[in-house]
């Protein structure tokens, strides 16, 4: 795993959020996900994406301009304040309209479960799974942070 900051406030400092999603990931799957070989770059947007297929097609409709060349997966997550989960009924959970504030440390740590779980998907061979993804999210914030867990309401 191959990390890039960029176009971050200097006062942001992610690689504890990075830390302890990949060693939460770790732990749930019982690997070492930061020795696959992929890119992860943070900042340069607000949300986040799992890009698996763009490095072998860079006509793909999703490659975008930051993709051009990559010869590896990659994951860019951007850096916002706000948790937003998914609306599925087999997760059980999700948050209000709107999402929480819950502060970008707690919010970038979520996200990097969120596409680091697809990076699980990915190197298994197993089909992406926005309930997995989603999942993870609600059992990391459960584990973590009872008081924004209980903010979560049934979806």
């Amino acid at each position: 795993m191959d990390l890039t900051i960029r176009k971050l406030p200097k006062y942001m400092k992610v690689e504890p959020c990075v830390i302890d999603a990949v060693s939460w990931i770790n732990r749930k799957y019982n690997l070492n996900i930061e020795e696959m070989d992929f890119d992860l770059i943070i900042g340069g947007g607000s949300c986040g994406h799992f890009y698996a297929n763009c490095w072998t097609n860079p006509d793909h409709p999703r490659a975008y301009q930051w993709l051009k060349g990559r010869t590896k997966p990659a994951i860019r997550n951007g850096v916002r304040d706000t948790l937003y989960l998914y609306k599925k009924k087999t997760a059980g959970l999700t948050v209000p309209d709107g999402g929480l504030k819950i502060g970008w440390k707690q919010a970038l740590t979520s996200d990097l479960i969120h596409e680091l779980t697809h990076a699980v998907q990915f190197k298994q061979g197993r089909k992406y799974s926005e309930v997995e993804t989603t999942r993870n999210q609600i059992e990391h914030l459960k584990q973590t942070n009872e008081f924004w867990y209980n903010k979560l309401i049934p979806a």
